[in-house]
């Protein structure tokens, strides 16, 4: 994928401590074919929601696009 993330270290850590995944763990599955689907925010017209498997869980990870800076922006946690 050509895009760049970016991520809140502290979500990260949040992450990590309440539901034992982290951002860099999503990202490592994007990048290795495990992106599912890219569907629009059902609340929020700004984000989009990667869909995305790590190992046997499904996430939905919201996010929104800088396409000046190339980059994805994880906005809330992991559902």
């Amino acid at each position: 994928m050509k895009y760049k993330f970016n991520y809140s270290k502290e979500k990260d850590l949040i992450l990590r401590v309440t539901r034992n995944i982290s951002f860099e763990e999503i990202i490592d599955s994007i990048n290795s074919s495990g992106l599912i689907a890219d569907i629009e925010h059902f609340k929020r017209q700004n984000q989009r929601i990667f869909i995305v498997r790590v190992g046997n869980y499904v996430y939905s990870v919201p996010y929104v696009e800088d396409q000046k800076k190339g980059l994805f922006v994880f906005e809330n946690s992991l559902s």
